[in-house]
């Protein structure tokens, strides 16, 4: 939804034809983290609209094999390892979404002998991670419909880093329908549970969790110094 209106995107109709598909790129998916959870929202967004999505990748495993079975099962999902990536064609494609710059060299020499109709997302996940930066980015600039990324600051590094920016736009981590259909139960006034949800927990609010734990409340830390699982409308609403 918030890439509608975008030059070059505008074009592909989401409901899409008979039989759509789309090529998501990402260098690998393991544990709950950011850009894991991204695909794994834009999988569902567009198999639940009747989209074939073609992932490439280098890995699938952990958790992210678990959420992603049930899809790979019914077909809305292939999973193309590095191996497996020769007969990519880019005309096979309605939509082409990119991330850490990850693609197929199939994919690359094809686009050497004719251009690219589907638009081409390039998705940046981060200001400072380099596999999130661009790592060709002549390249980036000459194929991408539209760049995205999640902050200003990110936004900032890429222009730095020589992409154009009227090409860049920010999608800030839009969370999927589910929860703004959730209708959760009135909150006491007092507080008396809290959830903490961070791969990268600062010190300061690992202080905080301390102090407030000895107050009573009851603090439910979900990621990598907690439990990693994936957040739901219910886990909110828990808290």
């Amino acid at each position: 939804h918030r890439l509608s209106g975008v030059s070059g995107v505008d074009a592909v109709r989401l409901a899409g034809p008979s039989d759509p598909r789309l090529l998501l790129t990402h260098l690998g998916l393991d544990q709950y983290a950011g850009s894991e959870i991204v695909v794994l929202e834009l999988i569902e967004w567009f198999a639940a609209r009747g989209w074939r999505v073609d992932l490439f990748t280098s890995v699938v495993r952990g958790p992210m094999a678990r959420e992603l079975a049930g899809r790979i099962a019914e077909g809305a999902v292939r999973v193309i390892t590095i191996d497996d990536a020769l007969d990519l064609a880019p005309g096979d494609y309605r939509l082409v979404w990119i991330n850490h710059s990850f693609l197929p060299t199939a994919f690359v020499e094809a686009l050497g002998d004719s251009p690219l109709e589907a638009p081409l997302i390039w998705h940046h996940m981060s200001s400072f991670v380099p596999i999130e930066m661009p790592l060709l980015w002549e390249t980036e600039r000459a194929l991408a419909s539209v760049v995205t990324c999640m902050a200003p600051v990110a936004r900032d590094r890429l222009v730095a880093l020589g992409i154009p920016p009227e090409t860049i736009t920010i999608v800030d981590n839009p969370a999927p329908d589910a929860f703004i259909a959730f209708r959760s139960h009135p909150r006491p006034s007092a507080l008396t549970s809290l959830l903490v949800v961070s791969n990268h927990l600062p010190r300061d609010v690992r202080g905080a969790i301390e102090a407030l734990e000895q107050r009573g409340v009851r603090v439910t830390t979900v990621g990598a110094l907690g439990v990693p699982q994936r957040v739901t409308p219910e886990l909110i609403a828990a808290h």
